[in-house]
């Protein structure tokens, strides 16, 4: 279902919809935080292979990535601390584990969000 719901997000053009502008959601469970933050990151990540496969935000596809505004984390993730011990959460080996993640110590996949 992530893999919808970041298209939906990726063709909203508005600035409240710039993955910049994620509010930080001060979660208190340090799991959940770190798996949020690290869902941001990945978000950013996915975001911005598609503008440089010459995707864009209002839907049309350009030739090259000359133009394309990349998108940036928000500040707060950097503070979000890595997980004491590891969280796995892929079902698969054969599923690549997504670096953001790995970072905080989990042990996702994310390659539905890079959907074209």
């Amino acid at each position: 279902m992530m893999g919808y719901e970041s298209d939906y997000f990726f063709y909203h053009t508005e600035n409240s919809w710039q993955l910049s502008q994620i509010p930080d959601p001060r979660d208190r469970d340090p799991i959940r935080y770190a798996i949020l933050a690290s869902l941001v990151e990945a978000l950013v990540s996915a975001f911005n292979w598609k503008l440089q496969q010459g995707l864009r935000r209002d839907g049309t596809h350009v030739g090259d990535n000359k133009t394309a505004n990349l998108q940036t984390r928000p500040n707060w993730t950097a503070d979000v601390q890595p997980l004491p011990e590891k969280l796995r959460l892929r079902k698969s080996e054969a599923d690549s584990a997504d670096p953001e993640f790995l970072r905080r110590n989990i042990d996702a996949p994310t390659g539905y969000l890079y959907c074209v």
